[in-house]
């Protein structure tokens, strides 16, 4: 009979599919683990850079679409942040199906249409905040680090039409 060697530890380069928050976990060695959903690669670099700014080092894990993301769901750390392009997708509800397998994560949803209605359907959604995706890297860095502080952001531009809108107007109801 061969020996058997105990271990009370895995070895440094495995992780059990959802690690306990602990100084072994990848996420607690690296910085932050998130999650970046855009179709396009060079948007996505970008993004990770700028995750890098805020937190030094981050753990990014990147998705092309919601489906990718959601596929992923079982074998990625807890996360601290989602960004994700909501443009394009087929039922129009990408906040949501990320909000219900990504539970109590932040999801920043980034759009080409930057309109009421859009904002307030992702806001409707579980997303924290919204950006367009022509915004800035400075505004980006901030709403990013609002958010991960638990803060929530909508464009100021936005925010009026909400206050001043009248009821029957385009958008029923409210997401403030």
């Amino acid at each position: 009979m061969a020996p058997v060697m105990m271990v009370s530890r895995p070895p440094q380069n495995v992780f059990p599919l959802r690690p306990r928050a602990s100084s072994e976990t990848p996420e607690a060695r690296t910085g932050m683990a998130t999650l970046i959903v855009d179709d396009e690669a060079v948007y996505r670099d970008g993004l990770k850079a700028l995750l890098s700014d805020i937190d030094g080092a981050t753990l990014p894990f990147q998705a092309s679409d919601s489906a990718e993301a959601i596929a992923m769901a079982r074998v990625l750390p807890p996360l601290r942040l989602i960004v994700a392009k909501v443009d394009g997708e087929a039922s129009g509800n990408a906040v949501a199906r990320l909000r219900h397998h990504f539970r109590g994560t932040p999801i920043v949803a980034v759009a080409h249409r930057h309109d009421r209605a859009s904002v307030a359907a992702a806001f409707r959604q579980g997303a924290q905040a919204c950006l367009n995706r022509v915004t800035g890297r400075d505004v980006t860095r901030t709403v990013l680090s609002l958010v991960l502080s638990g803060e929530s952001y909508m464009p100021a531009e936005l925010c009026s039409s909400f206050i001043f809108s009248r009821p029957g107007d385009d958008e029923p109801e409210s997401p403030l």
